[in-house]
């Protein structure tokens, strides 16, 4: 079936008031989007928290990273709570979460300014999702649209992408930018 709806008409959240105001003044969130059992989203966070945010964290301490999503090598429960798997791993510490296998695993009592919500609702998402400055996408490989850049993109939030997640949308960098 050809889908001959027009792009406008096609909402991912349900109607809403204006993005608010972003500016790092009222908002130090940075969001993330996405499944951790997807191996591409947790490279592309374990990329970002190695290459990317010590650097955040030195020019703005109290910046937030805001992992919103099914944390890698969680398994959900009967009662649709996410557990860490334990047997992922030979030996404790478990191979869970999106900052294992990251210098940030390692402590969990330091503040290091990654919160990992796990999954959110509709209206719990939409909630976050306004509260980000910016919305980061670091995917290096792709398969195809990463639909998590459509909320963004609905939402108005500005997007850090890659080039590999930015391609399948057609989004270019724009010419004054930077690589």
């Amino acid at each position: 079936m050809l889908l001959r709806t027009p792009l406008r008409v096609m909402r991912a959240l349900p109607k809403r008031a204006a993005a608010p105001h972003r500016q790092f003044g009222h908002t130090r969130n940075i969001g993330f989007l996405g499944n951790g059992q997807t191996a591409t989203n947790h490279q592309a966070i374990e990329w970002f928290l190695r290459e990317c945010w010590p650097a955040l964290r030195r020019a703005l301490p109290s910046v937030r990273l805001r992992l919103v999503g099914r944390p890698p090598g969680s398994r959900i429960n009967a009662s649709g709570v996410v557990r860490c798997d334990s047997r992922l791993s030979a030996s404790p510490p478990a191979h869970c979460g999106w900052t294992w296998n990251t210098p940030y695993a390692t402590d969990a009592d330091v503040d290091n300014g990654i919160d990992e919500l796990g999954f959110l609702d509709a209206e719990a998402l939409l909630a976050e999702a306004l509260s980000w400055r910016i919305f980061i996408a670091p995917i290096h490989a792709t398969t195809g649209i990463n639909t998590k850049l459509l909320l963004a993109l609905e939402l108005g939030i500005p997007i850090v992408v890659s080039a590999a997640a930015a391609a399948p949308l057609g989004l270019t960098m724009p010419t004054n930018a930077s690589a």
